[in-house]
């Protein structure tokens, strides 16, 4: 009877023994794997930047992600290649491009990204440079005040004021009569910055009404209008034969 209780007993005994070694390997005890977190490691730095110019006031980058683990990407700007520090964006993980907005024209800046995670930040990828587009070309704002006088019976001057800043120089235009259908351009361009002008092609005792205009690549602008002005009658041309008949 003895004997086959503790039997019975060791068999109970191995059972629980089994059991708990089941709920132990499960639990990942009993000197089993490993299981505690990865830690987490400073992300490797971005590689082959580029910066190209994409207009006047923007610059296009790209840039390879060469890490698996980042949280994101830092862009930082500069005037010079070594003074590339202020931060200018911040774009997600696997991001490899940015456009820089709102830059000056005709201006060189300089680029480089770092990847970075709770660990930390990267070490930089290379400088990249590029410079903006000059400024798009615009017409010209047309001339104003301008003012025609008779100088004599054959010359007229005009004077105006140059209200642009981009043009190429001016073209002067004239109509003859007090209020004239049609006008004809006289005279070469004038260069940029001119505000005078001569007409010495005009006749006596005529009406003339002039026109100005500012000009350059992309275009004429509209024209400053004079009033009319007339110059004096010219000195009368007498032959011999004509001086004789008037004595008489």
């Amino acid at each position: 009877m003895n004997r086959r209780f503790h039997a019975a007993e060791k068999q109970w005994v191995l059972v629980i023994f089994a059991l708990l070694g089941v709920l132990l390997s499960a639990c990942g005890g009993g000197g089993g794997s490993d299981s505690s977190p990865v830690p987490v490691t400073v992300p490797a730095a971005p590689t082959t930047l580029q910066a190209a110019a994409a207009s006047s006031t923007v610059i296009n980058l790209t840039w390879i992600d060469a890490s698996n683990n980042e949280d994101g990407f830092r862009v930082y700007r500069g005037a010079t290649s070594t003074t590339v520090t202020t931060l200018v964006a911040t774009v997600g993980p696997g991001i490899t491009s940015y456009p820089d907005t709102g830059l000056s024209a005709s201006t060189t800046y300089f680029y480089k990204v770092t990847a970075f995670n709770t660990a930390g930040e990267s070490a930089a990828s290379n400088v990249a440079g590029a410079t903006t587009n000059p400024p798009a070309v615009t017409v010209p704002a047309a001339p104003t005040t301008l003012q025609a006088t008779a100088a004599s019976s054959n010359n007229i001057n005009l004077t105006w004021t140059d209200a642009s800043t981009n043009e190429d120089g001016f073209r002067v235009y004239r109509g003859t009569g007090a209020s004239p259908a049609s006008f004809t351009k006289i005279g070469a361009d004038l260069g940029a910055n001119i505000t005078t002008f001569t007409d010495t092609t005009a006749s006596g005792s005529t009406t003339y009404v002039y026109q100005v205009s500012a000009f350059n690549s992309a275009g004429e602008s509209s024209r400053a209008q004079s009033s009319a002005v007339t110059t004096p009658l010219g000195p009368i041309s007498v032959d011999a034969g004509n001086r004789h008949s008037l004595a008489l």
